[in-house]
């Protein structure tokens, strides 16, 4: 790419299969609360760009996609869990070498899914407006 131009890319590995049991004892070892989680190893997914249009201006775009660890058969009320949709545009203004400022925005879509837990149907979708802005300061 050209020299103002940057590609930034990430595959994130989270080994949730570790968790396959929600469980509470007493100090005897009774247990008083059990719950299968069965959760499943999930991936992150993601691809960006940095364009450097000038020494003061520097923007930033970005896609991600979340697996989510919940198998469709273990989603409940307590974790609906669903994969995860990402977009993602910042800038950073540079007033000088030692300062600047970010400003960021991402929005978040979640998988529309439908789950039982006993007698009861469920649907959940999960969808966030995410926003965020900083000063810097380098001494």
């Amino acid at each position: 790419m050209a020299p103002q131009w940057a590609v930034h890319y990430s595959l994130t590995y989270t080994s949730w299969s570790q968790f396959q049991e929600l469980k509470a004892t007493n100090s005897n070892g009774d247990t008083l609360f059990y719950k299968d989680e069965s959760f499943r190893d999930a991936y992150r997914i993601a691809l960006g760009t940095t364009y450097y249009m000038d020494d003061n201006w520097t923007f930033r775009t970005g896609i991600a996609f979340d697996d989510s660890p919940v198998p469709a058969d273990k989603r409940s009320i307590s974790i609906p869990d669903q994969d995860r949709f990402w977009l993602s545009a910042g800038a950073t203004y540079a007033f000088n070498k030692d300062a600047s400022i970010d400003a960021g925005i991402s929005y978040m879509h979640g998988q529309k899914v439908n789950f039982k837990e006993g007698p009861y149907e469920f649907s959940s979708e999960g969808k966030a407006w995410l926003y965020g802005m900083n000063f810097n300061y380098a001494f």
